[in-house]
């Protein structure tokens, strides 16, 4: 994705099916992040801020996924403001990985010449 630099939706739904056809019916778990309110930004603040937002978002994601595991944490942008995450980990370590995320995202975000505050929805499905 070239906003955030993370695998778009194409390469992340690909690695997905991977796991589900190739996986061996090893365990994983996805989980989604949807920023709540983000249209909003988006037409206050114009679409180069939105950008800068997304971009911030990402990184911070990133970040948490790295504190928690080093490897098996495979985060992706899905939509406009969604982004998910493919975790070939234990269900403690998502835990931890949600926890962690959630509380990036609400830190403010410097961007436009002003502070933003973004909150998000996160939910987690366990396969098989």
């Amino acid at each position: 994705d070239p906003v955030t630099r993370l695998p778009n939706r194409l390469r992340f739904v690909s690695r997905l099916d991977a796991l589900i056809v190739r996986g061996g019916g090893r365990p994983f778990h996805l989980a989604i992040c949807d920023l709540d309110g983000f249209r909003k930004i988006n037409v206050a603040h114009g679409p180069y801020v939105a950008d800068q937002v997304l971009a911030e978002i990402a990184e911070r994601l990133r970040a948490a996924a790295a504190s928690v595991s080093a490897e098996g944490l495979f985060v992706g942008r899905l939509g406009a403001d969604q982004f998910a995450v493919l975790a070939q980990v234990e269900g403690a370590q998502v835990d931890a990985f949600l926890a962690r995320a959630e509380e990036a995202v609400r830190q403010p975000i410097h961007a436009g010449g002003g502070q933003l505050q973004l909150t998000a929805a996160f939910g987690a499905a366990r396969f098989p």
